[in-house]
């Protein structure tokens, strides 16, 4: 009785620990990852919570003893520049006409006088101005996504106060766009934006960048209208510059085609203007290309402008 049947059986017994162990080194390295990109998440959520603010505005229509003539919004926005104290929001939570308004970021518990700095009500922005030594030690910036890279399906957060709440994180995803060739265009998304909701950062859940400001909604589908970082920025590099970043008065409308804004012109109100209706943009400014899928209004390209005449090149007839 000397087999050693059982030695043989053996082998392919310690060779199946291989496989096993890639196996387990491999969903190790996997959980390492997912911690790691959870963690990293982590990071985006707890920076953007602290740029983010609460914003209490009060616009008065009548006389100051008239209680009754008086409108209380409550909103969101978020830091842009720290330094300066400038805090970015919809132009709707800023107020138009005689505002009171006062905002805290998170975890800061007493209200904090603002002031406008500027408002937009084109693309419904505005920019807030708070004392820097205000801002608390923990509050950051965050920044705006100005390479516009978000694309439909991209996963976002947004952050708000909304329905008696604050400063709440929720994620959902870009759906789409929307343009209605008033109001500019917009992202739609799922994400929950009601009242209170307006004005706060939507951003990458991969970058940590803004990539618009959450705006309004449709009741009766709940998609989410977000104002595209891209229009923000037009602003926004302007103050950086420190030039104007107002869009001028050009005397003349671009004309629809099709239902949709083109380089073309429209209604002309300034009878100096040596312009014909239909007349096609080519460039601007000595030669800049227009590029019209980026920029949709000549007025957003010109904030900044310090002419009070701009050369526009144009193709005239066919």
């Amino acid at each position: 009785f000397r087999s050693f049947l059982v030695v043989s059986n053996k082998r392919p017994t310690c060779k199946s620990r291989f496989p096993l162990l890639k196996t387990l080194l491999a969903l190790s390295l996997s959980s390492l990852l997912l911690s790691s990109n959870a963690f990293a998440q982590l990071e985006i959520f707890n920076k953007a919570l602290s740029a983010t603010a609460f914003i209490e505005s009060h616009t008065y229509y009548g006389f100051e003893e008239d209680d009754e003539a008086e409108d209380s919004t409550i909103g969101s926005g978020f830091l842009l520049d720290k330094k300066r104290g400038l805090v970015m929001t919809n132009a709707h939570v800023a107020g138009h006409g005689p505002t009171r308004s006062e905002l805290r970021f998170y975890k800061q518990k007493k209200l904090i006088p603002t002031s406008r700095y500027f408002v937009d009500p084109y693309h419904d922005i505005a920019l807030l101005k708070v004392d820097p030594s205000s801002i608390p030690e923990h509050v950051t910036e965050i920044n705006l996504d100005c390479q516009q890279t978000a694309t439909a399906g991209e996963d976002v957060f947004g952050i708000g106060h909304p329905k008696f709440t604050e400063f709440q994180i929720a994620r959902g995803v870009i759906s789409g766009e929307w343009d209605d060739n008033v109001d500019g265009t917009f992202w739609t998304t799922d994400l929950l934006i009601e009242s209170g909701s307006s004005g706060g950062p939507v951003l990458s859940l991969e970058t940590g960048k803004v990539i618009g400001i959450s705006t309004a909604t449709w009741k009766e589908s709940n998609i989410g209208l977000v104002t595209r970082a891209q229009d923000a920025c037009q602003i926004w590099k302007a103050i950086e510059k420190g030039e104007s970043p107002k869009r001028p008065l050009l005397g003349f409308q671009q004309l629809l085609v099709n239902g949709y804004l083109s380089t073309k012109i429209g209604a002309i109100y300034d009878p100096s203007l040596p312009l014909q209706t239909g007349d096609d943009v080519l460039s601007y400014d000595n030669g800049k290309i227009w590029d019209i899928s980026q920029i949709k209004r000549l007025a957003d390209l010109l904030r900044g402008f310090d002419k009070q005449e701009v050369e526009l090149t144009i193709k005239r007839g066919d």
